[in-house]
């Protein structure tokens, strides 16, 4: 997925600001997700593993349709993305819990 959001503002700004940028996509997509896994781990534990990977897979693909909905225009807003980053990769790391 990031791969094809910088390639998208690739076309639209200068390479260092794209570098830049592909820096923030990644530390907002990585963080969140190793932060959290530890207690992912432990709600996963205590409740029903069907509900956590249910709700854990309906956190990526809202956090997906963002990234779709935020990139399909002619502007992206990358301000937009980060939050979307963000929530996709705290459900993935409930979905891998």
């Amino acid at each position: 997925m990031e791969f094809l959001i910088v390639r998208r503002l690739y076309a639209r700004d200068h390479l260092d600001q794209v570098l830049a940028t592909f820096g923030l996509i990644l530390f907002f997509e990585l963080l969140p997700g190793v932060l959290i896994a530890p207690y992912a781990g432990v709600v996963a534990d205590r409740v029903n593993r069907r509900t956590v990977m249910v709700f854990g897979n309906a956190g990526m693909i809202g956090g997906a349709l963002v990234v779709l909905l935020a990139t399909m225009g002619d502007r992206v807003n990358v301000w937009t993305l980060y939050p979307a980053l963000v929530i996709t990769s705290v459900a993935a790391a409930f979905h891998a819990a």
